[in-house]
């Protein structure tokens, strides 16, 4: 296990194997939803990148989650990385469009006037109904989603 050093004098963990290709990139500490992650900023046709640690590490299609099974988000030995598939796409550079719910899994419907829920795991789709609140369609797909993706299930907050 080797120590790759951030910009703010924090330290991320990766294997010893993966530390010389790491280490070539300038890495700082990103705080995300109270979490901490190393990502570095790389020039793409043109444009600034930002890609975290565990981009470069777990190989990952747009339908998959990478999390941390110790909970320290700046410990990125493979042991310690996991993917799964939550049904949520990565969009980068641009703003998710039709976004009409502060909680994941919620999308409004302006023919009935209510909330639809659906879950995705695994290329299942799972609809939860349709509610004309918003907080009791969240609070149904967070027990639907510790039910599908247990302890890692994310949890609207509410």
């Amino acid at each position: 296990m080797k120590k790759i050093k951030l910009h703010n004098g924090e330290y991320a963990l990766v294997d010893d194997e993966d530390y010389p290709y790491i280490n070539r990139f300038h890495w700082q500490c990103n705080i995300k939803k109270g979490l901490k992650y190393a990502c570095t900023n790389i020039q793409r046709e043109k444009k600034s990148v930002t890609i975290y640690m565990q981009e470069f590490l777990i190989p990952n299609d747009n339908f998959g989650c990478i999390t941390f099974r110790n909970l320290n988000t700046l410990d990125y030995r493979k042991s310690n990385l996991t993917t799964i598939n939550n049904g949520t796409r990565v969009m980068r550079g641009r703003k998710k469009k039709n976004c009409s719910s502060r909680y994941k899994w919620l999308s409004y419907n302006k023919q009935s006037g209510k909330y639809d829920v659906r879950i995705y795991k695994d290329g299942v789709k799972y609809y939860l109904g349709s509610y004309r609140s918003q907080t009791k369609g969240a609070r149904i797909a967070n027990e639907k989603a510790k039910e599908l993706y247990g302890k890692l299930a994310y949890q609207n907050k509410l």
